[in-house]
């Protein structure tokens, strides 16, 4: 959560000191690098930063450790924008659970990228089952006229690029073989460059 991971940088940051000489020491100990260390430091202002730095040993004749050379890179901002992701995607996975219609996203590839808990239900498959694979091999549709013609609304619409406007008179068919007559909609899942980054099922 939240609060989980403001606690974890707070008490990083308290004991920033220790954490870094403990790298330091390791490296001291071999000839080697420290390459992506993330910290948090207070400025003379009083202010938090999130740094990552990256040091190397000096060492002289006689291999004895002289100094440390590296590099130190404010990364705040990129950790301002993480922060934000993490209270977006907390926002919609408590919206999702929250409404009464199953949902289901895919990527490009029509591999299954998300599912609420009702989607879950329907197709009898929990969400960590259905991640990755594509939607087709857990999401059995048919037409309800013709069991034999299988629908696969992710590839159409990666296709086509079009959305499907609440297409009845389906069957859905679960894992355990329960059928259910249910209408649908899909649509793509466009980027800022109005690119097309997957397709959401509802």
């Amino acid at each position: 959560s939240r609060e989980e991971r403001r606690q974890s940088e707070l008490e990083r940051e308290g004991d920033h000191h220790r954490y870094a000489r403990e790298k330091y020491k390791r490296l001291r100990e071999r000839d080697g690098m420290v390459s992506g260390f993330e910290a948090i430091w207070r400025t003379r202002d009083g202010r938090r930063i999130h740094v990552r730095e990256n040091a190397t040993t000096i060492r002289d004749d006689e291999g004895t450790v002289v100094a440390y050379e590296g590099t130190v890179e404010d990364i705040s901002r990129r950790k301002q924008y993480e922060d934000a992701l993490f209270a977006e995607k907390e926002r919609l996975d408590v919206t999702l659970r929250s409404i009464g219609d199953a949902v289901i996203t895919t990527d490009t590839d029509a591999r299954v990228t998300l599912m609420n808990p009702v989607a879950e239900s329907l197709l009898g498959c929990p969400q960590q089952d259905a991640l990755g694979r594509p939607l087709a091999e857990i999401l059995h549709l048919t037409r309800e006229q013709d069991p034999e013609a299988r629908q696969d609304p992710a590839d159409v619409v990666l296709h086509t690029g079009e959305s499907l406007e609440m297409v009845a008179a389906s069957v859905l068919r679960s894992r355990n073989g329960a059928e259910r007559i249910v209408a649908y909609s899909a649509a793509p899942i466009l980027d800022g460059d109005v690119r097309i980054i997957g397709v959401v099922l509802v």
